[in-house]
This record gives structure tokens, sequence and C-alpha cells, in this order.
């Protein structure tokens, strides 16, 4: 009975992470039969697939993210050859994450308030999931295993130091995913472990500092190691480091805070906001490193998130600080002053904000799903192709996002597919590469969205390629011969 007892909770969570990801993940959900496709999940997939299908990513097919999504896609496509696969591993992502949710809750909290917040957190989740399959949702299971130690370490009365030490190896780990995915999503971890160094070099503890670094160290090359072992072995370490690097520094320079509205950039980090109350609280109890560890940790991924562009599903990384903000409110402040009360208020009223942000994302993702145009692009570009007789192996869909190749079953028949004016108009560096990407593959057909802009890109094609048909933005392009 008592064993029992103990599985019951997390066979609830497993439930909840399986109906949570049903339900939102509408880009991989079977439930939704692939009638909606997410712009980068779409690319994410595209890639995986041909990774999977012996295709090298960078060199075969191209993509301006790390590997390790598309390594994740390519998986789920290996084992279940469709969609399915990677929906399984969503569920996996996510299930490690409630636990370890569900676990720090527990630092503070019973059982079954615990259990209750975990729900509620994973449901929080929505307002920034966008679809599922992005980058962010499968970090989300090595942070949460990090301040789940992070926690244990800093409240427990009796802390110990092999908590410091697991917290120090699951940051490297977060921050080698990162590297080879987004590496700002690392921003958060790295801030803790900063702060906690500067404190070990104060109490002048210096085994424990050079331990720390030295774990941090280990769980990023468990990860670095075969990455770069992998191209390196299939000389594509190069185009690796540029496709992940190369082109986001110079994307990076020419991009403004144009992300989503204000209005969704406060629901999206409203976690960051409340983590910052609660550090401000933290001072006000005379707890200096605890509120500037939190502050600290709050704080540099929200400054990223004004500077750059704040598209909602990067504030998934913030995720689990709504779970720290729920147990550091219960561990010092429920018997504070008889102020149970105020904390039972304060967790009050955390979950009705972030209640009415789910409530907002939902009803945004129901006007997308009324107002979608996803079959207009599909039955054009199809009518285009049974018109003209085009194999779907020798088409490039020209400053289209991505989607459309999978609504339409077209396979990219060249290394550059997607956004070609977009990518050209943000890095000098690829335009070179594009150009000779078009003149390898010597394409047969070319469906340009809005026609072609770049000035030497609109040089080549006119040049080699005759106008076949212009109507409604879109020019169909065949290659002469």
């Amino acid at each position: 009975m008592m064993r029992l007892r103990t599985f019951f909770p997390y066979l609830l969570l497993f439930v909840a992470c399986l109906a949570f990801v049903s339900i939102f993940s509408w880009t991989t959900s079977p439930i939704y039969g692939g009638q909606f496709e997410g712009i980068d999940s779409a690319v994410y997939k595209l890639v995986g697939k041909s990774w999977a299908e012996g295709l090298l990513p960078y060199v075969d097919i191209w993509d301006q993210k790390g590997p390790l999504i598309h390594a994740v896609d390519a998986l789920g496509y290996k084992c279940f050859g469709a969609d399915i696969g990677i929906f399984f591993i969503q569920i996996v992502s996510l299930y490690i994450t409630a636990i370890f949710s569900f676990k720090s809750l527990k630092l503070s909290y019973a059982q079954l308030p615990s259990l209750l917040l975990t729900f509620f957190l994973v449901l929080s989740l929505s307002i920034n999931y966008d679809g599922g399959n992005l980058v962010e949702e499968y970090l989300l299971p090595f942070i949460s295993i990090s301040y789940y130690f992070l926690l244990k370490y800093t409240i427990s009365k009796n802390p110990k130091y092999s908590h410091l030490l697991y917290f120090c190896f699951f940051v490297g780990f977060s921050l080698a995913f990162s590297l080879f995915t987004r590496l700002t999503n690392a921003l958060g971890v790295c801030a803790s472990e900063f702060v906690i160094c500067v404190a070990l070099l104060y109490l002048k503890s210096y085994k424990i500092l050079i331990t720390g670094i030295l774990s941090t160290l280990l769980g990023f090359m468990i990860i670095t190691i075969p990455v770069i072992s992998y191209f390196y072995g299939n000389s594509a370490l190069s185009e690796m480091w540029y496709g992940t690097f190369g082109y986001n520094l110079e994307y990076a320079a020419t991009m403004n805070s144009n992300g989503d509205s204000a209005y969704y950039f406060i629901t999206s980090y409203l976690n960051c906001f409340v983590l910052i109350i609660i550090a401000l609280l933290l001072f006000y109890k005379r707890k200096v490193f605890e509120g500037v560890l939190w502050m600290m940790t709050a704080l540099l991924p929200l400054v990223w998130f004004i500077k750059g562009a704040a598209f909602s599903h990067y504030g998934m990384i913030v995720f689990q600080y709504l779970c720290i903000s729920f147990v550091l409110l219960n561990y010092y402040f429920k018997n504070c002053n008889n102020n149970n009360l105020l904390m039972k208020a304060s967790v009050g009223i955390i979950v009705v904000f972030v209640t009415f942000g789910v409530c907002v994302r939902a009803y945004y993702s129901k006007n997308v799903f009324i107002n979608s145009d996803n079959q207009k692009p599909e039955s054009y570009i199809e009518r285009v192709c049974k018109k003209y007789h085009i194999n779907k192996n020798s088409v490039i869909l020209y400053n289209y996002p991505g989607p459309e190749y999978i609504e339409n079953s077209i396979k990219p028949g060249m290394r550059f597919f997607y956004l070609h004016d977009f990518l050209m108009s943000h890095g000098s560096s690829i335009e070179p590469k594009m150009l000779k990407s078009f003149a390898e593959s010597k394409i047969d057909w070319v469906i340009a969205k809005e026609g072609v802009n770049n000035k030497r890109m609109k040089e080549y094609i006119d040049k080699y390629y005759s106008v076949v048909e212009n109507e409604a933005n879109v020019i169909v392009y065949k290659l002469n011969k």
C-alpha cells in the first residue's frame, strides 16, 4: 500500500504530461493529424528527417540552429518514421521536468500541495509552448534537475556538498545543450553558478570552487565531445560551427527587439518578475546571498529578453522560476511573524496571474486555428505542381518559411531551402553560399513567394530560369535547358 501511494503521484504526473503534449503540441500530436505546422518546428522536422535518412546537417541541408534540436527530431523519425516519434520524446522530456518540479516543491510543501502545484506548473507551460517541438522544451529537464539540486543545497538545514556538485554538473549539461541549440537559453543557470562561484571565492572555499568548476566541465564535455567528434569525423565541423554560431553572430547584430507584443511579453516572462519580487523579499529578510542568487538568476534572462527578439516560446527557459518562487515563498515566509496568510495570498495571486496568462494563450491559439490560412499556400503550390508536372524532389519554395514543404509532401531539393531573402538580408556571408548551392544543385523549379528580392540572386535566377507563371505574389520559375 505504501509503495502504491508513493508511485501514484508519478503516474498522475505522466497522465498530465501525456494530456498536455496531446492537446498543446499541435505540430506533432496525433489528434491534430498533421493539420498545423509551426515555422520553427517544420524546419527542425525537415532537417531531422533528412538526417535520419542519411543526409548530413549543414552540408546537405542547412539550418541556423545547433545540431541537437535536429538530433532530437532525427531520433524520433529513426525510431518511429513519423511525427509520433517526436511526440513520445516530448512526453518524456516534459515528464522528467514535472518529476523534478514535484520533487523541488516537496522540499517545502507536503505531497498533495506539491502535486497540485505541479499540475498547475505543467498547465502554465502552455503560455510559452507555441505548438511544441521547440528548442527550449528539450532543455527543460536539465534545467529542472539543476535547480532541484540547487534548492536542496540552499534551503536545506544540513546542505550536502554533493548537491552543489550535482547542480554544477547539470549546469554544464545545460550549457552544452544550449551551445548546440541556442546558447542564450543557459543564461539563468549560468547566472546562478556565477553567483555561487563568487560566494565561494569570498569564503575562500577554493577546494569546493575548483571541484564545482570541474563538475561543470564534466557535464559540458559529455555532450560536447560526441557532437564535435561526429561532425569532425564527417568533415563537416566548420559547416556545423557556421550554422550554429558564425551566421548567427551576423543575424543577432541585425535583429532588434521585435518579437511578440508587450502584452505577450508580460505573460510570457511573468516568471522572471515573480522571482525578482521573491528576491527583494529575501533582501528584506536579510538573506543577502539568497537574494543576490535569485535576483541574478531572474535578471540575466530578462535583460536578454528585453534586448533581443522576445518571442514567447523563449520564455520556456524561465518556466522553472515559478516552481522556485513557490518553494521559496513557503520555506522562508510561512512562519514569519504570523505571515502564513500573507504567504498563501501571495501564492494565490501568482496562480491567478498565471491562469490569466494561460487563458490569453488559449484564446490566441483558438484564433490562430480559426483564422488559419494553412490550406491556401498548400492548395496553390499543389495546383502548380500538378499543372506543370513538377517533380517534388527537384523544387525549391523560395522565401517560404518551411511548413509548406511538409504540407505539400515536398522534399527540399537543395541545401538552403527556406526564407532565402530573409536569411541573406541578415547575414552577408550566407549569400555566396546560397548562390553556390543553387549553381551546384541545378534545381529544376523555383516557386518564389513575393518574387526574388536579393540583387545577386535575382540576377542568377533571371539568367538561368524562365518565368512560367506569375500569380498572387508568387512567381514560378523553370530552369532553362
